[in-house]
């Protein structure tokens, strides 16, 4: 348990997980069990698309958990979402191509993509995903080479793309030629999975996953489920062919905790306690928000937005907040643009349901002095 005295920071910014909720004994007993019966097979260079052992635990981890058939040759191992992304842009995306962005999206993946020449073109979200209707006018200036998306319990509004916007996202894609980075990072957190991107069947499509939410971010693993055509484009990367497969060490480990039965029970008991603490902090901001404002229910994740009526108010918050040990990170933080200075993100994975409550509470009574 967090706790949390009065002169503590209470950091409603953070965004992940506390460290006492890390599977220690799953991640023991499957370290130990592999290490065992690996024979060192599991300290040895793996193939460029990673060890087929745990590209066929995470197919079968996916098929359990979505009931959609998975093949383990459309997957490929990652170091984690964000590897995954720098990968697409090396191996997929030309240089000075145009690259469209959510706008707000993950301020890390913005800082990834900053490294790239590409030409970042921002996208309005809606309570329902990506604006595709905008896109459509972003298509109509010109070629785009990707889109990049996190069309699941996005970071950092909260919300889901609506099966109507994921079609429409996939038929542009087809109609105008450009690839999908969909960040799923947060499908299998805190609510029912939402449906991935990519299903076997679309070609620009290429769906990111990651343990790092779901089991802790220091694995160091992901992954990309893609055509068969992408997968064999990005193990082309000369790392890859240098160094092997990504991981092999943390993959036999995580193939073995799949198999183990990981996501039946200590998933589930994960999951449980992210709807806690995901439902107090609704709860307050549901009870205690001023009517001016606006805050849309996550549909899971980590992350929960809200809008204020100005970016002073904002500003205001901040300064009243750090008086009372609370913080929390600012909306333009998220934007290519520097926009949603009047937003804030607030993360409730971090702390214990009644601390976030309590925080989530009091931060309410301090937006309505803000706006004073």
């Amino acid at each position: 348990m967090n706790i949390v005295t009065a002169d503590s920071l209470v950091d409603l910014g953070k965004g992940f997980s506390s460290e006492d909720l890390f599977p220690i004994d799953a991640i023991s007993n499957a370290a130990t069990t592999a290490l065992r019966d690996d024979q060192g097979k599991m300290l040895q260079y793996a193939d460029e698309t990673g060890l087929l052992a745990i590209r066929y635990e995470i197919a079968r981890f996916m098929e359990r958990q979505t009931g959609q058939v998975v093949n383990e040759n459309h997957l490929l191992i990652t170091n984690g979402a964000s590897h995954a992304l720098e990968l697409i842009l090396k191996m997929i995306v030309p240089p000075k191509s145009r690259v469209v962005v959510e706008d707000p999206t993950y301020f890390e993946a913005l800082n990834i993509l900053h490294d790239w020449n590409v030409e970042l073109v921002p996208v309005r979200m809606k309570n329902n995903g990506l604006d595709t209707d905008h896109l459509r006018q972003i298509l109509a200036e010109g070629p785009v080479s990707l889109v990049y998306t996190i069309p699941i319990h996005h970071n950092p509004t909260g919300v889901s793309m609506s099966p109507d916007r994921r079609r429409d996202l996939i038929a542009l894609s087809e109609k105008h030629d450009f690839f999908i980075a969909s960040d799923e990072a947060y499908r299998f957190v805190g609510q029912s999975v939402g449906r991935s991107l990519y299903t076997a069947t679309e070609q620009k499509a290429l769906a990111i996953g990651s343990f790092s939410k779901i089991v802790a971010p220091g694995m160091r693993l992901g992954w990309i489920h893609s055509a068969p055509e992408n997968i064999q484009a990005l193990s082309k990367c000369g790392v890859l062919k240098s160094g092997g497969g990504v991981g092999p060490l943390a993959s036999t480990i995580a193939a073995r905790m799949l198999r183990d039965g990981f996501d039946a029970e200590p998933l589930d008991a994960l999951n449980r306690v992210y709807r806690d603490r995901r439902n107090a902090m609704v709860a307050a901001l549901s009870e205690n928000l001023d009517s001016r404002i606006a805050f849309v229910p996550p549909t899971g994740g980590y992350f929960c937005w809200v809008e204020m009526p100005h970016a002073s108010n904002v500003e205001r918050l901040q300064e009243l907040a750090a008086a009372q040990s609370i913080s929390f990170r600012k909306g333009n933080k998220f934007s290519y643009m520097g926009n949603f200075a009047n937003a804030l993100r607030l993360c409730y994975t971090y702390h214990d349901a009644a601390v976030i409550h309590a925080a989530t509470k009091k931060l309410c009574g301090l937006m309505a002095d803000a706006l004073k």
